[in-house]
């Protein structure tokens, strides 16, 4: 099974109780907080914190959001944005991304609130085949609603990529010029090694543990994860080199780089993990 089927299959699997505990709730709001704080950073064209829900802006800001999961960028974004296509291997994730919009859009009106963004939606689709597929339902007008966007987000997802070149080229084909990537993912090897235990180890024991090498952490939390989680993770982590040189071989300028202070916590059976993560950013030349 190659590393895209393991990825589709799993999430569809994990879809219903994807982002119900805790754990996954506090990430979602985690990496929701990273967007919104870095939306001067990001510098896209109309994107500004200065007008959400602003009905008339002067540039309509297309929003393309890249395995797109459950839709946590995507509502965090919605308030700035006045256009958001969501993408994702999993028909599963496309589905809930789907019924929470359409929840969330009826609430609005119930409440006679006017939201700036009006078009949302969601397909299943994988812009890395040869060639590129999207399950374009008969609402669809074409395939041209999934290119020019202002910025594409992809949260989380780019360690499940089986080329991540061959990837961030496709993402910026989908960008218009000026438009931005921002990408979020782990950062390589980063992370204490006292922070990967057992939920019954008493936290006090860390510094029983010597420091590693980044491959060696990477390892040692690769090894704490399930099988079918093992198979659908390409890499375990970037660095800013590597995501520097990605970014520009694929023609983008203005990278940026920052490193959250706050790490992930991710539990997995009985176990937990914790961490370093990043937002990359590159832009596409006019």
């Amino acid at each position: 099974m190659s590393v895209t089927e393991a990825n589709r299959k799993m999430f569809d699997e994990m879809a219903a109780s994807y982002d119900i505990k805790p754990w996954q709730l506090k990430i979602g709001a985690q990496i929701s907080t990273a967007f919104l704080s870095s939306i001067p950073w990001l510098d896209v064209a109309g994107l500004s914190v200065d007008s959400p829900d602003n009905d008339s802006p002067e540039h309509k800001v297309r929003l393309l959001d890249y395995a797109c999961g459950t839709g946590a960028v995507s509502r965090a974004l919605e308030p700035y944005v006045d256009v958001i296509r969501g993408i994702d291997l999993s028909s599963g994730m496309v589905e809930i991304f789907t019924r929470r919009f359409a929840e969330d859009r009826e609430s609005a009106e119930k409440a006679g609130e006017v939201k700036r963004c009006k078009d949302i939606r969601a397909v299943v689709g994988d812009l890395f085949a040869s060639p590129p597929e999207l399950q374009l339902g008969e609402q669809e007008e074409h395939e041209g609603e999934f290119l020019n966007f202002d910025i594409v987000t992809v949260a989380g997802a780019y360690h499940h990529f089986e080329d991540v070149a061959l990837a961030t080229k496709r993402l910026v084909e989908r960008l218009r010029p000026g438009g931005v990537l921002a990408v979020v993912d782990f950062l390589h090897g980063e992370g204490e090694n006292e922070h990967a235990h057992h939920h019954h180890h008493h936290h006090g024991h860390g510094h029983e543990h010597q420091q590693n090498s980044g491959k060696e952490i990477d390892e040692q939390h690769k090894a704490m994860l399930p099988e079918t989680v093992r198979k659908a993770i390409n890499v375990f982590g970037f660095d800013e080199n590597g995501m520097r040189a990605l970014f520009e071989e694929s023609g983008l300028t203005d990278f940026g780089f920052k490193v959250m202070e706050e790490k992930l916590r991710i539990e997995f059976d009985d176990k937990e993990m914790f961490r370093t993560w990043f937002l990359a950013k590159g832009r596409k030349p006019l």
